[in-house]
C-alpha cells in the first residue's frame, strides 16, 4: 500500500518536521541504556549541522523527533536529499553496530522513514506534548 506523501514531506531550510520510524515487527531497538545513548551520539554525528532538535522520544521499538532545518543550510544544494542521506548513514550506522554487538544480521528500521512538516501552531504544539507523553509506564 503506498505511504500518503504527507508522510514524507521534503525537508527545506528553516521548516519544522515530525521525524519518526519504528523497528520491523516491532521488534525491539533499542535493549540496554547504551543503545539509546549511542543512537543520540550518532544523530548528533550526523544530523546536528543539518537539523536542530527541540524534542525526542527514544521508545523500544520506535522513535519520535521534533526538528528544524536550519537555515544555514545552502540554497544551492539539494537539502532534501542531504538530509535524507544524513538520515540513511546514521540508521545504517546504528543497525550495523547493534547487529555486530548483539551477533545479529539484517535491517532493523521501516523504510522510508516518515517525516510530516509542521505547518500550523496547533501541530507544533501538540506534537512537543505528545513527543513527551508518549512513553507510558506500564504497571
Amino acid at each position: 500500500m503506498p505511504i500518503n506523501p504527507k508522510y514524507l514531506a521534503k525537508f527545506y531550510a528553516g521548516n519544522y518536521y515530525h521525524i519518526y520510524n519504528r523497528s520491523h515487527s516491532q521488534k525491539q531497538m533499542f535493549l540496554y541504556q547504551d543503545n539509546y545513548t549511542f543512537f543520540l551520539q550518532l544523530l548528533k554525528k550526523y544530523l546536528s549541522d543539518y537539523v536542530d532538535f527541540f524534542a525526542y522520544c527514544l521508545l523500544p521499538n520506535h522513535f519520535h523527533l521534533f526538528v528544524k532545518v536550519k537555515e544555514t543550510m545552502r540554497h544551492d544544494e539539494d537539502i532534501n536529499k542531504t538530509i535524507s542521506n544524513q538520515f540513511k548513514k546514521m540508521f545504517i550506522a546504528y543497525v550495523n553496530a547493534f547487529n555486530t554487538t548483539y551477533n545479529m544480521h539484517g535491517g532493523m528500521f521501516e523504510t522510508p522513514f516518515r517525516r510530516k512538516l509542521i505547518d500550523d501552531d496547533s501541530y507544533f504544539s501538540s506534537l512537543v506534548y505528545y513527543i513527551h507523553c508518549n512513553p507510558r509506564i506500564i504497571t
